[in-house]
């Protein structure tokens, strides 16, 4: 709420300061379609800390504006795992997707030929070394062509990082 702070901003092409749980109330709706006014409404990719208040109410305001909402399930957080578990549930219900990092990642490439996809996963190995027992590149997947194989435990944190260090690499390179 109010001004993003200055080492977020410093990253970001645009930033909207809010003073509504829901982002929508304070225009990212028209944010999100400026100068495209007549194209259909965009798929907005969503993530972020307490899931049950402030990412809920913007996921449900894009959604009854007609966006299409995916929701990267673990790379969002609350403090406790109860309203996060009860965010996510309302979420599915009310018309949103819910997606990971990963599927976000290499829906985004599409093939392993695009040519950020070797930079994406130098990231995602270097990003996840502390938490992941490997990354591995495999033909015997059917939906992706990459295979996180992770520890137990909470990943959010890192899997946040990767998703915009994707989004960057693709930015720049696709």
């Amino acid at each position: 709420l109010g001004q993003n702070a200055p080492q977020v901003r410093e990253r970001c092409d645009a930033t909207l300061s809010k003073m509504h749980f829901d982002a929508c109330e304070d225009g990212l709706a028209e944010a999100l379609i400026e100068g495209h006014p007549a194209a259909p409404r965009p798929e907005v990719v969503i993530a972020g800390c307490e899931a049950h208040v402030c990412l809920l109410q913007t996921a449900l305001g894009l959604l009854a504006r007609g966006f299409e909402v995916r929701v990267v399930e673990n790379a969002c957080g609350s403090r406790r795992a109860s309203d996060k578990r009860v965010a996510m549930q309302r979420l599915r219900q009310a018309g949103a997707t819910l997606v990971t990092a990963e599927m976000v990642i290499f829906e985004w490439l599409a093939t392993c030929e695009h040519p950020a996809f070797k930079p994406v996963l130098e990231r995602l190995k270097e990003a996840l070394k502390e938490r992941a027992k490997d990354v591995r590149v495999t033909t015997r997947l059917v939906d992706s062509p990459a295979c996180l194989v992770a520890e137990e435990g909470d990943m959010s944190g890192h899997l946040a990082r990767l998703l915009k260090q994707a989004a960057q690499i693709l930015h720049a390179g696709g």
